[in-house]
């Protein structure tokens, strides 16, 4: 008996205009990956400065995708010739451009030798790829670039030696998995159904795109999601504590403001404000005695967050290009001819501005509020240096995320204002303080309940 003979429909040819949409939708997976190894290798990067890493990704790719769809419009490719030609930008982006764009005209020519070598490379690919989806095979685009991007920014980030290398390991192994992964079920799906369709750039690349706005502001919008509309207890003993570190300035009327609501000192020392009566560090009693503790510093060299759990002590957008994050493939483009772009996005310093610092405090209160209010909170928030924003609006809004959460009436407040002309405000609850601060410039009895309540002077005793 003759045995049949199995026919498999292929996908239809590349057509001009899928090729920037197929690169527009590799930068993003490159921009996905980027971030995942940044968790992976212990670097946050803020939201602001990965989706400009993003945007950065779809531009470096997508226009020499571009330009190829425009000089092969006549010939007509097959899909996974497609697939794997997008994956020479790819590489050309990680590899050529950063040395381009530090290098500059000196390494012109060491540019040109690698664009030949990875042209050639992506040409054999595309060939070998255009055999395999006769035979059966086809390329996916999603599994080809998940596998290309991992492979290539975990090489990138141990190169670099930035940050430790597990993240970058671990990233290396699953693009292998994925490569064999993706290899199986294509062939699978096309055993089953007999052919492969089209893969619709256009809806993979707006898909992409949600994912990667998505991921890049997970903290942002993740604690909304937990937050419980039946708060618990937050009025229970003892009270929360919030010290925010400001420069004196001569207009503060957030502070004034608390300090109607409190009690007004002359300015005292951080190294007094955050020390027990004994000299041990506030914050890590109070993290043996079950507080949620942390600290959010513009200056990572800054000492007095000592003790907290939480310490965020992340430099600015261009330190984090320069150091932690210069393996990220768009990082020398932003660097370089793009920095108006970190400009535009505020991430052009060394130090996190008031804004940022004050975005990262309310993040965490809401976190706290979303995950772990059953505890009470320190939290230390340095805005204190030089002025390089509104520092009076960043505190404002940090006492309406803390109002908003329904933990204003629960908390002591005490604002340093460091400086000539510095000022101790505090505010404290009517409620039990942490035995900690007993004798430290913290120490601050609340108010009687009924002291307003007392009988008015009579007229006649002043005749």
């Amino acid at each position: 008996m003759a045995g049949t003979a199995e026919v498999y429909l292929l996908p239809p040819r590349a057509r001009a205009h899928d090729w920037p949409l197929a690169g527009a939708s590799a930068g993003l997976v490159l921009a996905l990956a980027e971030q995942l190894v940044a968790v992976a290798g212990g670097v946050r990067l803020p939201p602001g400065l990965a989706l400009l890493l993003a945007a950065g990704n779809v531009l470096l790719v997508a226009t020499p995708c571009a330009l190829i769809g425009l000089g092969l419009r006549r010939a007509r490719l097959s899909h996974s010739s497609l697939v794997l030609g997008v994956v020479g930008p790819m590489l050309y982006a990680a590899v050529a451009v950063p040395l381009v764009v530090r290098g500059g005209a000196r390494a012109l020519a060491t540019a040109a030798l690698l664009a030949a070598g990875v042209g050639t490379l992506t040409l054999v690919g595309a060939r070998l790829a255009d055999r395999a989806e006769r035979a059966g095979i086809a390329a996916s685009g999603p599994f080809v670039w998940g596998a290309t991007a991992l492979l290539l920014v975990g090489s990138a980030q141990l190169a670099s030696g930035a940050t430790p290398p597990p993240g970058a390991v671990w990233s290396l192994l699953f693009a292998a998995a994925l490569v064999v992964a993706g290899t199986v079920l294509a062939h699978e799906v096309i055993k089953r159904r007999g052919g492969s369709g089209r893969l619709r750039f256009g809806p993979l690349l707006a898909l992409l795109a949600t994912a990667t706005v998505l991921s890049a502001t997970l903290p942002l919008w993740l604690p909304w999601l937990l937050v419980d509309d039946d708060p618990r207890d937050l009025g229970r003993s003892p009270a929360n504590l919030l010290i925010v570190a400001l420069p004196a300035a001569e207009s503060q009327p957030t502070l004034d403001m608390v300090a109607l609501q409190g009690t007004e000192r002359s300015g005292i020392a951080l190294d007094a404000l955050l020390t027990r009566r004994d000299g041990g560090w506030i914050a890590a009693s109070l993290a043996r005695a079950g507080y949620a503790t942390a600290a959010i510093v513009r200056d990572p060299r800054f000492a007095h967050a000592r003790g907290a759990v939480d310490l965020d002590a992340r430099p600015g957008g261009l330190a984090l290009l320069e150091g932690p994050a210069s393996w990220a493939v768009a990082a020398p483009l932003l660097l370089g001819p793009a920095a108006p772009a970190l400009w535009l996005a505020g991430q052009d310093t060394h130090l996190r501005g008031p804004e940022t610092i004050g975005a990262e405090a309310r993040r965490w209160l809401l976190d706290w509020r979303a995950r772990r209010a059953a505890a009470p909170f320190f939290l230390f928030v340095d805005l204190h240096g030089k002025p390089v924003g509104d520092v009076d609006a960043a505190l404002a809004t940090i006492l309406d995320r803390l109002d908003m959460l329904g933990a204003a009436q629960t908390t002591l407040v005490a604002v340093a204002a460091t400086g000539t002309g510095g000022r101790l405000v505090v505010r404290a609850p009517e409620m039990e303080l942490p035995e900690v601060l007993a004798g430290t410039s913290l120490d601050v009895a609340p108010p009687p309940a009924d002291e307003g309540a007392s009988d008015p002077p009579d007229p006649s005793a002043d005749s």
